[in-house]
C-alpha cells in the first residue's frame, strides 16, 4: 500500500470514529432525532462525496479504474435502503413529498 492510500484509510476510519461516539453519546442521552441525523447525515457524505472521489482519484492511482455501475440488485437494495431511511426519519410514518 502506498503512503496516500494508507493516509487516506486512516482519515476515513477516524472520521467515522468521530461521527460514530457523538452518535452513540447523543443515543445515551435520549437525544434519539439528533442520532438518526447523524448516521442519515453520514451516509449521504459518503454517498455523493467519497464514492465519486474515490472514482476520480482511481484514474491516478488504481492500476484499472474503478466504475459507478450498479446492478439491478444494487439498485433495489438502495431503493429499500433510502425508504427503511424515510422511515425511520419520519418517525414510523411513511409520506411522499
Amino acid at each position: 500500500m502506498s503512503q496516500i492510500s494508507s493516509a487516506l484509510s486512516f482519515l476515513a476510519i477516524v472520521g467515522g470514529a468521530a461521527e460514530s461516539g457523538s452518535a452513540i453519546a447523543m443515543a445515551r442521552k435520549n437525544k434519539v432525532d439528533l442520532t438518526v441525523g447523524i448516521a442519515l447525515g453520514s451516509s449521504i457524505q459518503i454517498a455523493l462525496f467519497v464514492a465519486p472521489v474515490l472514482v476520480l482519484l482511481s484514474y491516478l492511482i488504481a492500476p484499472q479504474p474503478l466504475e459507478l455501475a450498479f446492478s439491478r440488485a444494487e439498485i433495489g437494495s438502495l431503493l429499500i435502503a433510502v425508504l427503511i431511511g424515510t422511515v425511520v426519519a419520519g418517525d414510523g410514518h411513511f409520506q411522499l413529498v
